[in-house]
């Protein structure tokens, strides 16, 4: 199954009445409507996405719970419905048609979700796990960039690696240690905002959807995050380059 939405008094529904109330990149476009008598706020219009199973309507054999999601104060901006008989949504209800590679983790909800790696450390750097696109520099030369949809990704796992190096600066020593504290802290409730954001281009799921379904805690945000940064794959390179001699040996 899948979550539905009642946006109450509407119409007929489009994409600019999706994106007013945040729905558009959730539920991505088009977007399948249609109206309801009897919603929780009495008539409206209810929405979903095209791709996936199809959710049963309500007033079927699954009664749905629906919850009031104020964007601001004031009256809710729509309605989430959540069935009440059937299990809640798993990661194969709400994959999107076209997913970014990386690893699966296992979120709150008890499920495994495919978190993107949105930079690989290959070698000995850092390199786009999310695609990029070859333009016209202003130098005349071929250049390479993020493709524009990926930049926030991209960008999040770069504030995802700060954070970790942060935490590292905390039980280092020397000179590095100095340099590395002085990376900000993260806004409280950012590392947060970052893992929705990597479950979310993967996943119909924003943040309303990620508390519905109680993706994220103390543990499974780092384990996200580790993923979009690619910290274990840093690791993992760095643990080999200490079990590997400094240099070649010789014969005494």
């Amino acid at each position: 199954m899948q979550f539905l939405y009642y946006i109450p008094g509407a119409g007929a529904i489009g994409p600019k009445q999706l994106q007013a109330v945040g729905l558009a990149d959730v539920l991505g476009c088009p977007a399948e409507t249609g109206a309801i008598a009897n919603g929780p706020a009495g008539a409206g219009a209810i929405a979903w996405a095209s791709e996936g199973p199809r959710p049963e309507p309500p007033g079927s054999a699954d009664p749905m719970r629906w919850v009031p999601i104020r964007l601001g104060e004031g009256v809710p901006a729509y309605w989430l419905g959540i069935g009440q008989r059937l299990f809640a949504p798993r990661p194969a209800d709400l994959a999107r048609g076209s997913m970014l590679s990386g690893r699966a983790v296992r979120l709150g909800d008890g499920n495994e979700w495919m978190i993107p790696a949105a930079r690989l450390y290959v070698g000995e750097e850092f390199v786009p796990g999310v695609p990029v696109r070859h333009v016209l520099g202003d130098d005349g030369q071929a250049a390479a960039e993020i493709s524009p949809r990926y930049v926030p990704l991209w960008a999040g796992a770069v504030e995802a690696w700060n954070e970790y190096m942060r935490t590292v600066a905390a039980a280092a020593e020397g000179p590095r240690a100095a340099e590395l504290a002085e990376i900000p802290p993260a806004a409280p409730g950012r590392l947060a905002e970052l893992a929705e954001l990597a479950i979310g281009h993967n996943y119909r799921v924003g943040h309303w959807e990620a508390l519905a379904l109680g993706l994220l805690d103390s543990e499974t945000i780092p384990a996200a995050l580790r993923t979009l940064a690619d910290i274990d794959g840093f690791e993992a390179v760095l643990r080999g380059n200490e079990q590997r001699p400094a240099g070649p040996s010789r014969d005494s």
